[in-house]
């Protein structure tokens, strides 16, 4: 008969407490960042068992563990982020009966490793705050107490949790499970969470196109339907960790690697369109970016990156959607010649007349300003309901509305080959900073577009609306070449005198005022 470990409270004992006591365990069930820090015990890789002192960031995570049902983690190596979950999940069996916790990984000795932290955290507590074991049910695979709550931990599987009562479930490395099984678990699991069951997900990265990277992107772009709260634990994180880090550990995996695990990028396999290099620098610029000012209309605040200019021309690309809800309507504002995006407009419960609205405010904003607009709209599907408003239109916007030369009708009409050849005009004008970006939701983009079938589109769980939005800024700009010569220059890159250039463009210091938005559609 094997001896009875000893670090085990046996099920059903009794404790005397102190009053002393009595307040400790109250003050521990009502906090868990407290129950952590002054209890909780960890093994370190060189100084063996410690005392669980939180980074700011770990707390941070265990109040969103506690705020929110459903939260996803995207975090560097080496964190602590499994420390911090398996010390909530301890203290949410330990104060919470009748729970039944599910801890899957992507390998069964990943998810028997983290069962062996929490055993190991419930063994170094204090024998008056340890509920009661039964040993036959502390093993491996499991550990439950006597306040009839139990943690299981299994390998990530199609069939993994089917037939629990699932109150909380921890997914561990979730994006290193292949990409069907990670699909058939979450379909399999996430009913029983309907009934109130939190979540927690959490990995590094590995690719861009599987069912953590979606979930993801749904998150942080904040999606219809996204339920998932997001954090993103950032490899300078933990203290001191610095340049020196980042080169050693550089030189170890490589730049691909370190990138991946480290910096948190989803580094596609799909033929992205965009290079990830220059997204990525791109991306930490905007992040930098902050509103010139912003309009309250209604329900919605419009954001602007830049004060309006009269001396510069402004570009509007339109892309509307049904406003259904499965997609979206996307309105992009870029001033010319800089081509820096002022303005960016989304929405996916907005229908056309709606958009046209918006529009028709927008341009009548700029024509406040004393500015030039060119506006247009992709005249297939959707495009035609903003033609057919703007055609029925008394009083329509005072811009000119572009459209294809030789075609005979309004907007801009899109192909395959057309598509094609624009989104590589696209993908140059961006990495060669010739479009100046301003918004995270347009960059997000820009990195999950792919190529697939013969074209480019989002990939799964991203959406590419702003993108079409700017597809159609690019077209006007080449009709603009036709007879502008700063946008002849900017699109086919050839050198023009320099009388060309210094025309309306040239700056001017003049005293501004933000107009408010007029003339709604009648």
């Amino acid at each position: 008969m094997a001896k009875r470990n000893p670090r085990l409270k046996k099920a059903g004992a009794v404790s005397e407490f102190t009053p002393e006591m009595i307040a400790e365990v109250r003050r521990c069930r009502a906090d868990p960042i407290y129950f952590a820090r002054k209890y909780v015990m960890i093994k370190h890789a060189r100084r063996g068992k410690i005392k669980f002192d939180l980074y700011p960031y770990q707390e941070e995570m265990l109040r969103m563990y506690m705020a929110n049902q459903y939260n996803i983690i995207l975090s560097a190596r080496q964190t602590g982020k499994t420390e911090t979950t398996c010390a909530y999940l301890l203290w949410f069996a330990i104060f919470h009966g009748d729970k039944t916790i599910l801890v899957v990984s992507n390998k069964g000795s990943n998810a028997k490793e983290m069962i062996g932290k929490i055993q190991y955290a419930y063994e170094e507590l204090p024998e008056w705050l340890k509920p009661g074991i039964d040993d036959s049910s502390w093993n491996k695979h499991e550990c439950a107490f006597d306040n009839k709550s139990r943690i299981i931990a299994q390998a990530t599987s199609s069939d993994s949790g089917r037939g629990l009562a699932i109150s909380l479930l921890y997914c561990d490395e979730f994006a290193f499970v292949k990409p069907h099984i990670q699909a058939e678990f979450w379909d399999s699991v996430s009913p029983t969470l309907s009934t109130g069951g939190s979540c927690i997900i959490s990995s590094t990265p590995n690719g861009d196109t599987n069912l953590f990277a979606e979930l993801w992107r749904r998150a942080t772009m904040k999606i219809e339907g996204n339920v998932f709260f997001p954090k993103h634990v950032p490899w300078d994180a933990p203290p001191g960790r610095g340049e020196d880090f980042k080169k050693k550990q550089i030189a170890i995996l490589g730049e691909r690697k370190w990138r991946q695990e480290f910096e948190c990028d989803f580094l596609s396999s799909d033929g992205g369109l965009m290079d990830s290099y220059a997204m990525d620098t791109i991306k930490k610029e905007v992040e930098l970016k902050t509103p010139a000012f912003e309009i309250v209309d209604g329900t919605e605040t419009h954001t602007f990156f830049k004060l309006l200019d009269p001396l510069s021309t402004y570009i509007i690309g339109v892309d509307p959607a049904t406003g259904s809800g499965l997609d979206s309507s996307a309105i992009q504002l870029f001033e010319f010649p800089s081509l820096e995006q002022v303005y960016e407009y989304r929405s996916n419960t907005m229908d056309a007349v709606y958009v046209y609205s918006v529009l028709k405010k927008l341009i009548a904003f700029i024509n406040n300003v004393g500015s030039i607009v060119y506006f247009s709209v992709e005249n297939n599907g959707v495009g035609q309901s903003i033609i057919a408003l703007y055609m029925a239109d008394e009083n329509p916007p005072e811009g000119t509305f572009v459209s294809e030369d030789g075609k005979g009708k309004l907007g801009i009409n899109t192909t395959t080959r057309s598509k094609i050849r624009t989104c590589l005009k696209m993908k140059n004008m961006v990495e060669s900073r010739e479009f100046k970006l301003s918004t995270n939701g347009l960059v997000n983009e820009l990195k999950a577009y792919v190529r697939k079938s013969g074209s480019y589109v989002a990939q799964h769980g991203a959406t590419d609306d702003g993108i079409s939005a700017l597809l159609v800024v690019i077209r006007i700009l080449e009709e603009m070449a036709n007879y502008d010569a700063s946008a002849y220059a900017l699109m086919y890159k050839f050198d023009v005198p320099d009388h060309w250039k210094d025309d309306v463009h040239q700056k001017e210091e003049w005293n501004y005022t933000v107009p408010v938005f007029e003339n709604p559609v009648n």
